[in-house]
């Protein structure tokens, strides 16, 4: 089971020619794909800074591309979050961080070019 982080997500639906095809592979054949309303959140926090070019009308272009993947939506919940208390300080996105705790509690391996995500203990990737 593969949770997709933003930039896998992104990448996967908006630029596939990019995405590696081993993690092509891994997205297509994988029995559940999950998406976390974090990933949702990161875009309108980075969008609303700047930091990524994702205006306010594209949101309705999320639930098709998450459509488009089969994608089942992961909840955020309380154990996710106090769970991020666990974490070593490797990384500072809160983002990832959350993304790395839902994916230990649930025994998901994460989809993400990130080089710092698998430095965490448990934590599997996948990738190029």
């Amino acid at each position: 089971m593969l949770l997709l982080d933003t930039c896998a997500y992104l990448i996967a639906t908006h630029q596939p020619e990019l995405l590696p095809a081993k993690a092509r592979r891994a997205i297509l054949s994988a029995r559940v794909r999950y998406w976390s309303p974090v990933g949702t959140w990161e875009i309108a926090v980075k969008s609303a800074l700047g930091r990524v070019d994702f205006p306010g009308e594209a949101f309705g272009s999320l639930d098709v591309g998450l459509a488009a993947l089969c994608v089942t939506h992961l909840p955020m919940t309380h154990a996710h979050a106090a769970r991020v208390h666990e974490l070593p300080p490797l990384h500072k996105d809160p983002f990832d961080r959350l993304l790395i705790a839902q994916a230990l509690a649930d025994g998901l391996t994460i989809v993400t070019a990130d080089e710092v995500i698998p430095r965490y203990p448990g934590v599997t990737t996948i990738w190029g």
